[in-house]
């Protein structure tokens, strides 16, 4: 007997666009106001015939405040009503759907969204419906939410750069100049800093910051309460001091991060390293000192857009952009700090299109993994990509192989060598797999040296591994100066002075053997320095190196994640998002792109990594005699007498083909999907084959144990 299941009346609100521009700053006393229009559909499916008197359409915006002041007090406003009525007077509809056109002018000076410690400003549209009869109740649409941005500039037009010279005389330092400079100012963009002293006498300084100050005003309806102004927010943009000279792009070590997350804002205060650090820079008396960066204004997490002069809100926004440096002058131990400082008007990232729409080079929220881990590693592989960085809206990623890009495609890719969306998606589903930030190379060893400009270390410590990453370290000792790299081994006294590596391969290749993350991580993180991980014979889920204290991670991703052996690639994962972009830099501009093609293969070749692994295995034997390891790749039918590992097909290779420091006796294989008796069998079989040889050679003197 079948279950009867009555379906119910609806009633639908789609919008053509939820996201709305204001254009407030453009709102002159007397003249028209340029008023973007909100347009939209309301359906209403009957199950039967109705009698249908009215349908409202409401558009609210509601402001909440809890955080001005000290009172903390909670307190709710409606910031916008509009109420369109659809008057049918009891007529009868039939049962189906009946569509409804719906369009509000939404004043240029409403208060916009925002979201904060100290309120929040939604908007959403809805719709209702009453009857006669039975139908007299009526019923309500879900609340649709519209998103209102305020633009500062007019409509059509990107929001304005900033161009800002401070020119300033200090009693002790004479003239001085602070120099800003965006292509567009918003939240998450670029922004250029320039501190200069033009004739300055002679002194230390000791640290240069960046930051920004972001004030809130809380105006509350309530007269007894007024307005309330909470303490201004400190938004660190950049500290540099002599002890962060070699990692002054980063601030993560300068901040205590472990009660932050998303939506949640920075410290207001930060301390450096270390008390009464060494002087940044000795300034000689009369000679020009400047110090320049380039650096990221935070994402909105952090960063709230400002509140334009002309906009009606109760919770405000408002923020001041600057420089302090404290230097100390000759024979003196009291530090001075100059601060040189300029407002701004801060625009939403959403302000500039290609923000909405490109989805991999923009700063993240701070936070342990860029990505969801909570599914298992086989649905991340298949569904990490999409639809985040699916513009195309294909279901599987098409293989493009272009160097330029048309402008007007909404995906905006201009150059193949800044941003491909295969390549996109590729890096988003090994972000997911590996659990941290991920970009790709060209090959493994790419990707090594890649580590090596990152972190250009004075001192690294490895032993033994992988061939190709001493050969790739030698080229880096040749662009710094042989003398300039000092090589020791893992175990040895590690280095307190200069920046160093630690570059941990385990296992290793070929021999398998493990080493403790854990411990090289808590001795090289002892003295300051970096811990680089080649996790290319444990991909994940097998090993995950970050766990346990790993700051980089590289793998030959031409072996387990490309998988068929037709594709070179390498991956580095870091946890800073400065690092990443500093990857993505170094990448773009010494050319060390991985292809299209290469992109496309490994992610075709990720979908089934963790049924790849199900059976594949790496190994490594020794056998009694030089000769036998020799000849026993070339007797076997199956086993494919190559280099590499981690493909579909089974390989075997005489180790000091590829690599002259392994021990002539040694054999890896590299265990493919094949069948497992076949395998077995055909190892079997060369091994009896070449032993029989070698009898028999041995027997007439051709060979020699």
């Amino acid at each position: 007997m079948g279950i009867l299941v009555r379906k119910k009346d609806t009633l639908q609100v789609r919008l053509d666009q939820d996201t709305i521009f204001l254009h407030p700053s453009s709102v002159n006393p007397g003249e028209p106001t340029d008023d973007p229009i909100l347009k939209g559909v309301c359906t209403l499916e009957l199950t039967r015939p109705r009698r249908v008197t009215v349908i409202r359409v409401q558009l609210k915006g509601v402001t909440t405040m809890h955080g001005g002041g000290e009172t903390h007090r909670y307190e709710t406003s409606v910031s916008l009503f509009k109420e369109l009525r659809i008057d049918l007077g009891g007529e009868r509809l039939d049962a189906g759907q009946h569509s409804y056109s719906f369009s509000f002018i939404i004043p240029s000076t409403t208060a916009v969204q925002e979201r904060s410690k100290y309120g929040t400003v939604r908007h959403t549209v809805k719709a209702s419906c009453e009857g006669l009869g039975s139908f007299g109740m009526g019923i309500s649409s879900l609340h649709v939410p519209v998103w209102l941005i305020a633009n500062p500039s007019a409509q059509g037009e990107l929001p304005s750069g900033l161009e800002v010279l401070v020119q300033d005389f200090g009693a002790e330092i004479g003239p001085l100049a602070f120099r800003v400079s965006s292509s567009h100012l918003t939240v998450a963009s670029l922004l250029f800093m320039n501190i200069s002293f033009l004739a300055p006498p002679a002194l230390s300084v000791i640290s240069v910051t960046g930051y920004i100050l972001q004030q809130f005003t809380i105006k509350y309806d309530d007269p007894d309460l007024g307005s309330a102004t909470p303490p201004p927010q400190k938004k660190i943009l950049f500290y540099v001091d002599q002890t962060a000279r070699e990692t002054s792009h980063s601030t993560d070590n300068l901040i205590e991060r472990g009660n932050i997350g998303r939506g949640a804002s920075l410290p207001l205060a930060y301390e450096g390293r270390r008390l009464n650090p060494k002087p940044f820079a000795e300034i000689e008396g009369g000679r020009e000192w400047s110090y320049s960066r380039i650096v990221r204004v935070g994402d909105d997490d952090n960063v709230r857009p400002s509140t334009l002069a002309m906009t009606d809100t109760k919770i405000r926004v408002n923020h001041r952009l600057v420089a302090e440096v404290k230097y100390r002058m000759p024979g003196s131990k009291r530090d001075m700090v100059l601060a040189m400082s300029t407002d701004v008007t801060i625009a939403s990232c959403c302000c500039l299109i290609e923000n909405l729409l490109l989805p991999s080079y923009v700063r993240q929220t701070p936070a342990k993994t860029p990505v969801p881990t909570n599914n298992s590693l086989s649905t991340r592989a298949i569904h990490a990509d999409a639809p985040a960085v699916n513009v195309t809206g294909a279901e599987v990623a098409p293989y493009m192989s272009t160097g330029e890009w048309d402008a007007a495609d909404p995906s905006h890719h201009e150059y193949s060598r800044y941003t491909q969306p295969t390549l996109n998606r590729t890096e988003k589903v090994l972000s997911a797999m590996i659990g941290e930030r991920t970009i790709m190379f060209p090959s493994g060893l790419a990707a090594s040296f890649a580590i090596l400009i990152l972190y250009r270390p004075d001192v690294i410590a490895i032993t033994g591994g992988y061939h190709g990453v001493h050969a790739a370290i030698e080229v880096y000792q040749k662009i710094r100066g042989k003398d300039a790299v000092k090589l020791i081994e893992l175990d040895d006294e590690y280095p307190t002075e200069g920046s160093f590596v630690c570059w941990l391969e385990t296992p290793l290749n070929p021999t398998g053997e493990s080493r403790s993350i854990q411990h090289y991580a808590e001795k090289t993180h002892a003295v300051g320095g970096k811990l680089a991980i080649d996790s290319t014979f444990a991909p994940p889920p097998l090993q995950d190196p970050f766990a346990w204290g790993a700051d980089a991670v590289m793998h030959s991703a031409t072996k387990y994640f490309c998988g068929h052996s037709d594709a070179l690639a390498g991956t580095v994962s870091v946890k800073k998002m400065e690092e990443w972009m500093e990857l993505w830099h170094n990448r773009t501009y010494t050319g060390a792109n991985i292809g299209s093609l290469e992109s496309w293969l490994t992610l075709r070749s990720l979908r089934t990594l963790e049924l790849m692994k199900a059976g594949a295995a790496c190994f490594s034997i020794l056998l009694e005699k030089d000769e036998y390891a020799k000849y026993l790749p070339h007797e076997c039918r199956l086993f494919i007498a190559a280099t590499s590992l981690g493909g579909v097909e089974s390989l075997m290779e005489h180790r000091l083909v590829s690599d002259p420091s392994s021990d002539p006796r040694l054999v890896r294989l590299s265990v493919g999907v094949e069948d497992f008796e076949d395998l077995k069998n055909d190892l079997e079989g060369a091994l009896h084959r070449v032993y029989e040889v070698g009898q028999m050679r041995e027997g007439s003197g051709a060979l020699q144990g």
